[in-house]
C-alpha cells in the first residue's frame, strides 16, 4: 500500500454529514448540561477587603482605649511571650483493615505561669493522642479518635489597685486546672 503525501482531503458524502446531524438531534435530549463555573474571585476578595478594613478600623480604635490605669478600660497589655509547638506521631498497620495512629505534643507557654489572665486562662499544654481507623472496602472506612490535653495548674493573682468602692476591679485570686478530652469520629465514603 502506498501513502500518498499532500493529497487533497476528501469532502465526506453529503448523505454521510446529514446522518450525522440527524443522529446528533435525536441525541439531544440526552445530553446533560455542564454547570457553568461559579465566579468567586471577585466576592472573596471584595470580602477579604472589608475583613481587612474592619480589622485596621478596630485596631486603630482599640489603640485609642489601652490605657491599664484606668480601671474601666477595655484593654490593657497581657505581655505575651512568642510560643513554639513540637509534635510526634506515628501510625501502625495492625492488620490488613485496620490503622493505629497515636501522637504527643507540646505547646510553649505565652504567659507568665505565675500570673495568668483570667481572659485567657490558658498556657503551655501537653496533648497525647490516638485514633483506629477501619478500611472497610477501598470506597469506604470508618474511625474514632481521642486526644486528651493536660494544660497544668495555671495561678490567676489579679489584684486591683483601688477597692470596687473606688471603682476598681477587685482581687481575683486561685488557679485553674486545665485538661480537655477531645473525641473524634470518623467516615469516609470515596466515590
Amino acid at each position: 500500500a502506498a501513502l500518498a503525501l499532500g493529497a487533497p482531503e476528501a469532502a465526506p458524502p453529503p448523505e454521510l454529514r446529514q446522518r450525522i446531524l440527524d443522529q446528533a438531534r435525536s441525541e439531544r435530549p440526552n445530553v446533560v448540561p455542564l454547570r457553568r463555573p461559579r465566579r468567586w474571585a471577585g466576592p472573596l476578595a471584595a470580602t477579604a477587603g472589608v475583613a481587612a478594613a474592619a480589622a485596621v478600623v478596630l485596631g486603630i480604635w482599640a489603640t485609642s482605649l489601652n490605657n491599664s490605669n484606668d480601671p474601666r478600660g477595655l484593654t490593657f497589655n497581657l505581655d505575651y511571650k512568642d510560643t513554639w509547638h513540637g509534635a510526634a506521631g506515628a501510625q501502625v498497620r495492625l492488620s490488613e483493615p485496620w490503622l493505629l495512629s497515636f501522637g504527643v505534643a507540646y505547646d510553649s507557654g505565652f504567659q507568665d505561669s505565675s500570673k495568668v489572665s483570667p481572659m485567657l486562662p490558658v498556657n503551655s499544654a501537653w496533648r497525647f493522642g490516638l485514633g483506629v481507623q477501619n478500611q472497610v472496602s477501598k470506597a469506604f472506612s470508618w474511625g474514632i479518635a481521642a486526644e486528651y490535653m493536660y494544660g497544668g495548674s495555671l495561678d490567676v493573682n489579679e489584684q486591683s489597685s483601688a477597692t470596687v468602692a473606688l471603682g476598681g476591679r477587685g482581687d481575683l485570686v486561685g488557679s485553674y486546672h486545665p485538661g480537655i478530652l477531645f473525641l473524634a469520629a470518623q467516615l469516609e465514603w470515596r466515590l
